[in-house]
């Protein structure tokens, strides 16, 4: 994964009287969660946008379906794909 940082300790500032720079960074295992938080975000992000985008008409006057949410949540509960909190 990249990561951004925006945060006022990590930048380094133009013209700034010294030539080095001290920073406070995480251990590899201090990351593990943020990066499991990363991608379960991710995931929420696409799935919503699955199950919340609407029918729409393209150009040339094309149909794009929305996804029949009902259909595809019988369809996860016949092969167990749902955890009790999804149910």
């Amino acid at each position: 994964m990249i990561t951004f940082s925006t945060h006022p300790d990590v930048r380094i500032h133009m013209g700034h009287e010294t030539l080095t720079q001290t920073i406070t960074e995480l251990k590899n295992e201090a990351m593990t969660p943020l990066f499991l938080a990363a991608a379960e975000a991710t995931e929420e992000a696409i799935l919503n946008s699955f199950f919340m985008a609407e029918t729409m008409v393209g150009t040339r006057g094309r149909i794009m379906s929305s996804l029949p949410v009902e259909e595809v949540l019988n369809i996860l509960k016949k092969y167990g794909a749902l955890t009790p909190a999804d149910k």
